[in-house]
């Protein structure tokens, strides 16, 4: 899991260790919960600062502008803003094959979820803190 999150550029890198810290600041000590803060957005990697840009412009001024935009086709110019888009279960599939398992897999693809229908009481602590920080940082 450390060799995925050290493909990932300095900024996000940062990112995921505010929100490490923060985690561990409130007592959090599993290995689940740590390495989805870590590894939560490792999707977004391959998203250059334009198409980043573009998105928060998209997602402020026209909210459904970003869906409408993005492509799946890797070799279409679009494909960063689908990426963006779906970097959860992007994230968690990346996450998959580097050897992550369950339940960190489940936090990072539902990581931008509202209210997951979680049936483990500790999977929904560990998500409500882990979205918490994530959407203040």
């Amino acid at each position: 899991a450390f060799a995925l999150y050290q493909t990932m550029p300095l900024g996000d890198q940062r990112h995921a260790l505010v929100l490490l810290d923060g985690l561990a600041a409130q007592g959090f000590r599993a290995r689940p919960v740590l390495e989805a803060a870590l590894l939560h957005d490792v999707a977004k990697r391959s998203v250059g600062l334009g198409y980043r840009t573009g998105v928060i412009l998209m997602n402020k001024f026209s909210p459904t502008a970003l869906a409408r935009v993005a492509r799946a086709n890797p070799n279409d110019w679009r494909y960063p803003f689908y990426v963006s888009l779906h970097h959860p279960e992007l994230g968690a599939e990346l996450a998959a094959r580097a050897g992550v398992t369950e339940p960190t897999l489940t936090l990072i693809r539902a990581h931008q979820m509202t209210t997951p229908a979680f049936q483990d009481p500790l999977l929904c602590e560990w998500h409500r803190a882990l979205k918490t920080l994530d959407d203040v940082n």
